[in-house]
């Protein structure tokens, strides 16, 4: 392939000085190197009156040659293929843009995935689209992934009957493959569903316009004052002098605004509970499976160094009605100072089974979470620094009965009690599949 760019190119010789043509001949230039030879008819004679800038010449070609000057070699780059199909016939230059069928992606069972670099996932083509179906035979925590380009696509899939929860900017993988999701919270993704994800590379991060973090329904309590009526998707219930005031929590600030609930203060045990609206009873469909989860984010005031005088708890209640007692039906988180650190309670029935959970109490920020697969079994979860890293408690074999409240959450005193202990809630969140 030549590119020429003097005047007349078609009519310029390369031809030795001794054999310039005779005067009178019809192509009247001839070349030696770069300098052109013309006929000047007033002066009978070849003058020279171009030089180098009058005739260049600039060659694309596959490779060097001794024989030519300014060359351009064509060099395929990266996904670009090069045929050259001889003297005479076409290069051909094709771009590689890979297979875009899915790719399916079994994790290892209970292990949390940092920096998941999954085998496939940046072979051959890592700019391409891809679909990972995520099967993984326990619950489990993706920190980040890697292998982010400026519109690379990651649509990830839940196919099991799991919960995966995907932290928003887990500091267990390096800062440019973390993801970063509405509201600085987690995306909790259910069974059956779905997230599609862009790398950004201006934030350096995995980001979707999902503004819902997996959750169906979302409360956060940004308002002032004591709640009302029209307070969005909550019911609350009180007694023996439990309250529920809206306003500041003290030293404990909630990032979206917050609700207290209190014991109050009685001669008597009081208690206060808050549920959702939305999910304040859940059925179990005959013939179908339910996935369900409760999200929570509490503030806890200190509670006492006596055992059992108060007790806070959160999670799924049956009926939602009455205390947060271990006979009833239910999966809960149980925070009280008698059982010797933070506790939860799986009620299947009149029988409950007790588990001591992997959190520290503590004064602070805790998000508690709980996910129920098919009425069978409950999947307890937390992050004790604020929603940004968490970690999947225990798992539980139990039948969790119908008519079941979700997000419920409650703080009482076990006996009288002379002062009133407060819980701050942040937020509330919950979702909820059916799969026939």
């Amino acid at each position: 392939m030549k590119i020429v760019s003097p005047i007349y190119p078609s009519i310029i010789k390369s031809q030795a000085l001794g054999n310039r043509p005779a005067i009178g001949d019809t192509e009247k230039f001839y070349r030696v190197g770069n300098t052109v030879y013309v006929w000047d008819d007033s002066a009978q004679a070849y003058v020279g009156v171009a030089s180098a800038s009058f005739f260049q010449a600039n060659y694309l070609v596959t490779s060097l040659s001794p024989d030519l000057t300014n060359e351009r070699v064509i060099t395929p780059g990266t996904n670009i293929t090069g045929t050259d199909g001889g003297a005479g016939a076409a290069y051909t230059i094709s771009a590689l843009i890979g297979s875009l069928e899915p790719l399916s992606i079994t994790v290892t069972p209970g292990s949390r995935q940092d920096n998941y670099n999954p085998t496939g996932w940046n072979s051959a083509y890592p700019n391409r689209a891809t679909i990972m179906f995520l099967n993984p035979t326990t619950h489990f925590v993706m920190g980040g992934l890697q292998g982010g380009l400026q519109g690379r696509v990651a649509i990830l899939i839940n196919v099991s009957e799991k919960l995966i929860i995907l932290e928003h900017e887990g500091t267990g993988s390096s800062s440019a493959n973390r993801f970063a999701f509405s509201k600085s919270m987690a995306y909790f993704l259910m069974p059956g569903r779905s997230i599609y994800m862009v790398y950004n590379t201006t934030l350096n991060k995995w980001v979707s316009t999902d503004q819902t973090n997996g959750l169906d329904v979302f409360t956060d309590f940004y308002q002032e004052g004591a709640p009302t009526s029209q307070m969005e998707s909550c019911y609350w219930h009180t007694q023996n002098g439990g309250s529920v005031n809206g306003g500041s929590a003290g030293s404990l600030a909630g990032a979206l605004g917050s609700v207290n609930i209190s014991t109050g203060t009685t001669n008597v045990a009081g208690n206060a509970k808050m549920s959702m609206i939305q999910r304040s009873s859940v059925v179990q469909n005959g013939g179908s499976k339910d996935y369900y989860m409760s999200l929570c984010r509490i503030g806890l005031d200190a509670l006492p160094t006596v055992g059992a005088t108060y007790q806070a708890s959160f999670g799924m209640g049956q009926n939602g009605i009455g205390s947060f007692s271990p006979t009833a039906g239910g999966a809960y988180y149980a925070i009280d100072i008698s059982r010797s650190a933070t506790n939860f309670y799986c009620a299947a029935g009149a029988t409950p089974t007790t588990a001591v959970s992997g959190l520290a109490l503590a004064t602070g920020w805790l998000n508690l979470g709980v996910f129920n697969s098919d009425f069978t079994e409950a999947c307890f979860f937390y992050s004790n620094d604020g929603g940004t890293t968490y970690v999947i408690d225990q798992v539980i074999t139990t039948v969790i009965p119908n008519n079941t409240t979700m997000n419920l959450v409650g703080i009482w005193s076990v006996n009288a009690a002379a002062t009133a202990k407060r819980l701050t809630i942040d937020y509330m969140g919950s979702c909820y599949k059916t799969v026939r």
